[in-house]
């Protein structure tokens, strides 16, 4: 059953930023072998409005490891106690304070650290204006940390779903928002486009 729209957004907000519920959904996001690069232990709320007036529903960033060796890694999803507790808890009215709480940066923090940004979009439909939000969003951050002058952070847009209906639609930019014209392009002119991919996070999984 979907989580009822009438309060998922608050619900969503409230429960994720938890902190001990907010690595469990990094564990359900990355493979074991993917979380093994961050230190969860310095997981950080961010801020998750702008300037603009506009606002994602949760923005998480966390440091990697030092010398951790990165490439390409296949994600595992697996089953997870977390997805119950979501079900659960999705029509209950919890009232427990203890939350991630968005830590002031240092320049000795910033120097130190790469902070990788988890930019997370819950939904329980779709629709392709899901990619022009997280194109947004991503591009907000970039601009806010130039203003600030912060280097540029890496980030990864998450989709949390939990639709009635299991996933059955794109995860990259081009291929949702792009016609068949352009998916029909030569792969080395796509190369030089625009495009990012989203981690799925599908609860009736």
């Amino acid at each position: 059953m979907a989580i009822h729209t009438n309060h998922h957004d608050q619900f969503f907000k409230f429960f994720f930023s938890k902190p001990e519920l907010a690595q469990e959904l990094l564990e359900l996001i990355f493979s074991e072998e993917e979380l093994k690069a961050y230190d969860l232990t310095k997981l950080r709320a961010e801020q998750d409005s702008f300037p603009d007036g506009s606002s994602t529903d949760l923005v998480f960033s966390l440091p990697l490891k030092p010398y951790q060796t990165r490439g390409v890694i296949s994600p595992a999803f697996t089953p997870h106690p977390l997805k119950e507790k979501i079900k659960q808890t999705a029509h209950s009215n919890p009232t427990t304070k203890e939350q991630i709480k968005p830590a002031k940066h240092s320049n000795s923090n910033m120097k130190s650290e790469v902070r990788v940004f988890i930019l997370l979009e819950h939904k329980s439909s779709y629709n392709v204006k899901l990619f022009e939000q997280l194109f947004r969003y991503q591009y907000l951050i970039i601009e806010q940390s130039l203003k600030e002058g912060k280097p540029l952070v890496p980030i990864i847009p998450v989709v949390f779903y939990h639709g009635e209906k299991p996933w059955s639609w794109k995860l990259s930019f081009q291929e949702a928002l792009g016609n068949q014209a352009f998916l029909n392009l030569p792969l080395s002119f796509r190369e030089n486009m625009l495009d990012f991919k989203v981690r799925l996070l599908d609860i009736q999984d």
